[in-house]
């Protein structure tokens, strides 16, 4: 399976959709493969962009061209992709650049096996698995994709109509070419129905309880995260009646210190507008007051005669 980054695959093409896909034949393959990397490449170079993410299920192209043709519908369910049948679209929510481009780089160089064997495997379910495998390899393999694609990976013998079965070592390491081009594959459980009846309800049985389980964790963290926001919420409120009860103390004590600046401002005032009145008063007083240094002369006598000596 080829990897796309050396600190580990950001996406790798599960072998399901691997096998699948090789079931188009070239010039089909070819354009599946380029119209799911034109798809890919429109999301990448557009990120904000929602239309870009969802596909219209019902419509020409997606259907004939995508969904129509083997491996297109796993190879988009591999990448994210969900389909919404009331919406009539199938989108990918969140988009993952490393992911996109790891895809995009498989598109462009997936090669499927050559020279290969179609196989339709039917299992118990009724389920069909369609696949190809390349002609060196084994009915042990495809046994093993068989196992790998059951509920819960139970164990499969492999068989064909006519009660011919593939159960035992020398059966299994026969090539699949010996089935020819193409050929049809029964899966039953060991041990026949009841086996699989069994295996079936184990699976049930195994997936409610790991539903059971899944909701208690959910409901978990939920009220995890709700006790956190209650504690934010206690926090800011401690927060915000602290610092109210601040500004009140610094208001208080700043209205204060205004009132007594405005009174030793006022007192400043009037001492010196009284020191001004008393030095406008003594200045008042001294112009009025006659000159000591001045001697007054007397009058002259009014009938003509001179002054005595």
């Amino acid at each position: 399976m080829a990897t796309f980054d050396s600190d580990g695959p950001a996406w790798t093409a599960t072998e399901r959709t691997r096998r699948t896909v090789a079931l188009n034949p070239p010039e089909a393959l070819q354009d599946l493969l380029q119209l799911v990397a034109s798809i890919l490449s429109k999301i990448l170079d557009n990120p904000g962009e929602e239309k870009y993410r969802s596909l219209k299920q019902s419509g020409r192209v997606c259907q004939q061209r995508l969904l129509g043709r083997p491996g297109g519908r796993e190879l988009l369910a591999s990448l994210g992709f969900k389909s919404d049948e009331r919406a009539d679209a199938i989108s990918l929510a969140n988009a993952d650049d490393a992911k996109l481009r790891a895809a995009l780089a498989w598109c462009a160089s997936y090669k499927p096996p050559s020279p290969h064997v179609a196989l339709v495997i039917r299992l118990p379910s009724g389920a069909r698995l369609e696949a190809a495998f390349s002609t060196d390899e084994t009915l042990r393999d495809v046994r093993a994709y068989a196992d790998a694609c059951a509920p819960k990976g139970a164990p499969y013998d492999l068989g064909q109509a006519g009660g011919i079965r593939y159960d035992d070592d020398a059966a299994l390491d026969q090539a699949v070419s010996t089935l020819g081009p193409r050929a049809a594959l029964i899966a039953t459980a060991p041990g026949g129905p009841e086996a699989a009846t069994r295996v079936w309800d184990a699976a049930r049985e195994q997936a409610r309880r790991d539903e059971t389980a899944a909701r208690a964790a959910r409901a978990d963290a939920e009220r995890k995260r709700r006790l956190a926001r209650l504690e934010r919420k206690r926090a800011n409120e401690e927060t915000r009646a602290n610092a109210l009860r601040s500004f009140g103390t610094d208001r208080e004590e700043k209205t204060e210190e205004v009132v007594r600046e405005r009174s030793n401002r006022v007192a400043r005032e009037a001492r010196l507008a009284a020191q001004e009145a008393r030095a406008a008063r003594v200045a008042e007083l001294r112009a009025s007051a006659p000159d000591p240094r001045r001697a007054r002369a007397p009058s002259p006598p009014t009938d003509g005669s001179m002054p005595t000596q």
